[in-house]
């Protein structure tokens, strides 16, 4: 039987494969809530930090969430405990569960959101879209080649099936294939130029909004906006799994979970 790391001993190895320098500035990812001494055996993972995986984790016998997106983005003055953020505070503590998140400094890192995003898709040759000036070979967004060009319907489909998606939202389809594509988790609407300008035939992102489909419109780009929760949640499933081997090669006995969430947004 393997060690049984600790919540800090974990997060430690987290954030050598998604180091905290590489977060935006207004970020906040690390530790959020909990007990940074305990051992555990058992971890969730989950896009959102909620009561529901808190919940799942207890029913688990987890002892850490690893989240993408932060409980805290800005500092806290006062916790109310009937609603968000302080109702998922409650139920971590009173179920002395610690909640970790991996968030921008994940999407940037090597391997981490970016590029399973882009493998998930087929793309070869992968290059940073926007590269860190905080290191070489890091940055926002991937973009890639498919190994030849493909008729625009088969790449949407290919979308579609990749992300668990029936619906997504397109703009500027205007020509018969693609090979050139660039992909940017959760909100990549501030993309489109740097897409464009990287010789990009379609961009695969979400949270895209009306002026930006315009600008897309006007640089003959594609934009496929799949949403913000689709373009980020199978990628950071696969990223945790990967980890989680990772771990298991150091001899720590980790078991990891998905947890059942949900886009807030529906097609109807």
């Amino acid at each position: 039987m393997g060690k049984s790391p600790t919540v800090a001993e974990v997060l430690e190895f987290l954030q050598r494969a998604a180091p905290p320098s590489l977060a935006e500035s207004w970020d906040n990812p690390g530790l959020q809530v909990g007990f940074p001494g305990r051992p555990l055996r058992t971890l969730l993972a989950a896009l959102d930090p909620s009561v529901s995986a808190v919940e799942q984790a207890a029913s688990k016998g987890a002892g850490l969430v690893v989240t993408h997106h932060p409980l805290f983005f800005k500092p806290v003055s006062s916790l109310v405990f009937d609603m968000f953020p302080g109702d998922v505070v409650q139920a971590a503590v009173t179920r002395e569960i610690s909640v970790v998140s991996l968030h921008t400094n994940l999407d940037s890192a090597r391997n981490g959101i970016s590029d399973v995003l882009a493998e998930m898709i087929g793309l070869r040759n992968v290059e940073v879209l926007e590269e860190s000036r905080k290191d070489e070979g890091v940055g926002l967004g991937r973009i890639g080649n498919l190994v030849e060009a493909e008729p625009l319907e088969s790449v949407f489909a290919g979308i579609k099936s990749s992300l668990g998606l029936r619906h997504i939202r397109v703009a500027g389809a205007s020509r018969a294939s693609v090979r050139r594509i660039a992909v940017v988790g959760g909100s990549g609407g501030g993309m489109i130029t740097r897409a464009a300008d990287a010789g990009a035939d379609l961009l695969l992102t979400g949270d895209v909004n009306h002026h930006q489909a315009l600008d897309a419109l006007h640089r003959g780009l594609i934009v496929v906006d799949a949403g913000h929760f689709a373009t980020e949640r199978a990628a950071f499933s696969r990223v945790i799994g990967k980890l989680a081997s990772s771990m298991n090669e150091l001899g720590w006995a980790v078991e990891v979970y998905t947890a059942e969430e949900a886009d807030p947004l529906a097609v109807l």
